[in-house]
């Protein structure tokens, strides 16, 4: 992840990138910074210009951004704080800027896009057999009940608090502000975790997670914690 992202930023000259799902996620994101950007240097200003027969994404958002038409109502009360003007005319963008203009988001070359892509969906092919595998699932129900005693456990020995979550989802409560410490020493140790909060570390193994490792991973973070 770090090699990719210090070959992206160095090739597009930017200092830093964020990794997204998919380009509606992106495009999210890219209209939440600029309505922070518009929030500390312009007052407060939220609008952004967009252009009509645009596509930005399926989410609401990046549907008000879109200039399809149709979506405006589509899923309505639609998001407000969208401004289209017609495609290539700059005195269209002009004339729209105002005091709530924060940004202008466009596609240099309209034509949108597609989900279902090739890699992800052979991925998908090659992932489905094996979860339709008999006793697959109940391994892996099997697996989540197993590490939720186990953490139960854990959380009794070290007197931290609840277990919550379901299955080989997970996430231990430690009732302190410790969880990024723990997270750091774990990765020391070859264990990585997550600490999603300050107080909060989770647990989401493998699918095909091991009863063994799970063993293994406990005892790291035990030695970690102590």
């Amino acid at each position: 992840m770090l090699d990719l992202a210090a070959a992206l930023t160095a090739t597009a000259g930017l200092e830093r990138l964020f990794f997204a799902n998919s380009g509606a996620e992106a495009n999210e994101d890219a209209i939440k910074l600029a309505r922070k950007w518009g929030r500390i240097h312009r007052g407060g200003a939220h609008e952004i210009i967009t252009t009509h027969n645009s596509f930005h994404g399926r989410t609401l958002a990046t549907m008000a951004a879109s200039g399809k038409a149709g979506w405006d109502d589509m899923f309505a009360p639609r998001v407000p704080g969208f401004v289209k003007v017609p495609f290539g005319d700059l005195n269209a963008v002009a004339a729209a800027i105002n005091v709530n203009t924060t940004a202008v988001m466009l596609e240099p070359i309209q034509g949108g896009t597609f989900n279902g892509n090739p890699l992800m969906t052979a991925a998908g092919l090659a992932v489905w057999p094996e979860l339709s595998k008999p006793g697959f699932m109940e391994a892996v129900v099997a697996a989540g009940r197993y590490l939720t005693q186990a953490l139960n456990k854990l959380s009794a020995k070290h007197g931290f608090g609840q277990v919550r979550g379901r299955g080989l989802l997970l996430a231990l409560d430690l009732r302190s502000p410790v969880a990024g410490d723990i997270a750091a020493a774990a990765l020391d140790n070859g264990l990585i975790l997550n600490a999603p909060r300050p107080d909060t570390l989770r647990f989401v193994p493998a699918l095909n997670v091991s009863h063994e490792e799970i063993d293994q991973m406990l005892e790291t973070l035990d030695s970690v914690i102590r």
